[in-house]
């Protein structure tokens, strides 16, 4: 189990990466998608679906990872079972989709972030 301040932290860099995304996605209007189309409740869920696949892919647990390739081999797997997760929320609940492709580009600056912080 994560301190609380590692997953405070690594909580608080899963969704700036994620706003990021939405950023590079929407440029300025990205005030008006957060608090007139829901944003920021589709971050929060974008965010917490990545941690929660990284958590079971045991990224949270040192003793566990036992070299480089190792984590980064677990980071790509997690993102890649966030994705899927997502993908099968987004096709069954479309209203849920962050939109313009924001949530695959938050997924990528989630795996650049987690590999250079670990």
């Amino acid at each position: 189990m994560p301190t609380s301040q590692g997953a405070a932290s690594e909580a608080l860099l899963i969704v700036l990466a994620v706003l990021a995304g939405a950023f590079v996605a929407y440029g300025q209007e990205l005030d008006l998608v957060l608090l007139y189309e829901g944003g920021l409740y589709k971050v929060l869920l974008t965010s917490s679906v990545c941690m929660l696949s990284l958590y079971y892919h045991d990224l949270y647990n040192p003793s566990m990872l036992r070299s480089e390739w190792e984590e980064l081999t677990r980071v790509v797997q997690g993102l890649g079972m966030a994705c899927l997760i997502l993908g099968v929320a987004y096709y069954a609940y479309p209203w849920l989709e962050l939109g313009r492709g924001a949530s695959l580009i938050g997924l990528a600056f989630i795996g650049i972030a987690s590999v250079i912080v670990r």
